[in-house]
C-alpha cells in the first residue's frame, strides 16, 4: 500500500534522515502546509518540530513522498511514534502549485517539547541536528560550541546583572558552554550574588542541572533579587532559547517560590544519578524540574 508522506525537517533532501526514506525514495513534489504551524528547533539534538497547533506560526515548507508499508513503520520508528515524547503521525491538507491534497506529517504537542531553542519561519534551514550516530564521542556526549552574545548590562526593578565571564565547550568531559553573571544594585556597586546560563543539552543539564543556576549571599536574600535576576537576563536568555529547563531541590523551598514567580511551570520530580556530575558536585539525591518560557 502506498502512502503520502508531506517531510519538513531532517528527511528532506540533503538532510541528514534523508535515508531513512529509502535508498530510491519516490519524491513526488515540494510543496507547502496548507494551514500554519509553529515549527522549532528543539531538545537535546536540535531536531526540528512542527507543533499541532494550526493557526499559529507559519505555512511549512517541505517535501512529497510516497512510501510503502515498510518505509511508513521505518518513519514511525524514527519519530518514536507511541512513545513518550514522541511524534504523532496525522493528516493534513497540503498544497503544491493550485493542486491541494491530504499527506501524513509528523508532529508534537506543545506540552512534550521541554526545550525550544528558536522558531524557524516556514522552512526548515539549520544545521546544528545531531545525528544518531554523532551524539556520543568515546562515551562522552557530544557538545555544541555557541556563539556567545556580547550584552550590555540588563536590568529590572531595583537589580542589574552583568555578564562577568564565558565558560568554553569541554568536548573532552562533556560539559556546556556556559555565562556567569554577577547579580547587582542598579549602579553594580553592591554584589548581591551570582547567576548563570549554560547553553547546551546534555542529559545531566536537562534532567538534573538545569540551564539557569542562581545563589543570593545571604546578607542580600529576602527581596525576590533571584527572581529580578531571572527577569533581567530574559534578552540574553530569548538569544539562544524560548524554551528551558530549571531545576531545584524539593527542600529549597526559596528556590521554588523563585519559580513560581517568574512563570515557570513544574514538570516532574526526579531521582538524581549518583554517577551525574550534579550529583558528585551537590551531593543532590532529587531534582524538581520546571520549564520556563522567557
Amino acid at each position: 500500500m502506498s502512502h503520502r508522506v508531506f517531510v519538513f525537517g531532517t528527511l528532506k533532501r540533503g538532510f541528514p534522515n534523508h535515508d531513512v526514506l529509502g535508498s530510491e525514495p519516490c519524491f513526488v513534489s515540494e510543496a507547502s502546509t496548507v494551514a500554519s504551524y509553529p515549527l522549532y528547533v528543539t531538545g537535546r539534538w536540535y531536531s526540528p518540530v512542527v507543533v499541532d497547533e494550526p493557526g499559529s506560526g507559519y505555512p511549512i515548507s517541505g517535501e512529497l513522498y510516497d512510501v510503502d508499508d515498510e518505509t511508513l513503520a521505518r518513519l514511525d520508528r524514527l519519530e518514536s511514534v507511541g512513545e513518550p515524547g514522541g511524534y504523532r503521525r496525522l493528516t493534513i491538507s497540503v498544497k503544491r502549485g493550485a493542486q491541494r491534497e491530504h499527506a501524513s506529517i509528523y508532529v508534537k504537542d506543545r506540552a512534550d517539547i521541554e526545550v525550544i531553542h528558536s522558531e524557524e519561519r516556514g522552512t526548515y534551514l539549520d544545521g546544528r541536528y545531531l545525528h544518531r550516530r554523532d551524539r556520543m564521542l568515546n562515551g562522552t556526549e557530544v557538545v555544541k560550541d555557541i556563539a556567545y552574545h556580547a550584552h550590555e548590562p540588563m536590568s529590572y526593578e531595583d537589580v542589574t546583572a552583568r555578564i562577568d565571564s564565558t565558560r568554553p565547550t569541554d568536548h573532552v568531559r562533556g560539559y556546556v558552554p556556559a555565562y556567569t553573571m554577577g547579580i547587582y544594585d542598579l549602579d553594580c556597586g553592591v554584589r548581591y550574588g551570582q547567576i548563570s546560563l549554560r547553553v547546551g543539552e546534555t542529559n545531566n543539564i536537562v534532567q538534573y542541572a538545569g540551564h539557569i543556576g542562581y545563589g543570593i549571599d545571604e546578607p542580600h536574600r529576602g527581596n525576590r533579587r533571584a527572581a529580578k535576576a531571572c527577569e533581567a537576563i530574559r534578552p540574553l536568555v530569548r538569544r539562544h532559547y524560548l524554551k528551558l529547563i530549571i531545576t531545584t531541590d524539593p527542600d529549597n523551598h526559596a528556590s521554588q517560590r523563585t519559580l513560581d514567580r517568574i512563570g515557570a511551570q513544574h514538570i516532574d520530580t526526579v531521582d538524581v544519578d549518583e554517577n551525574s556530575p550534579t550529583f558528585m558536585i551537590e551531593g543532590s539525591r532529587q531534582k524538581m524540574r520546571y520549564v520556563w518560557e522567557p
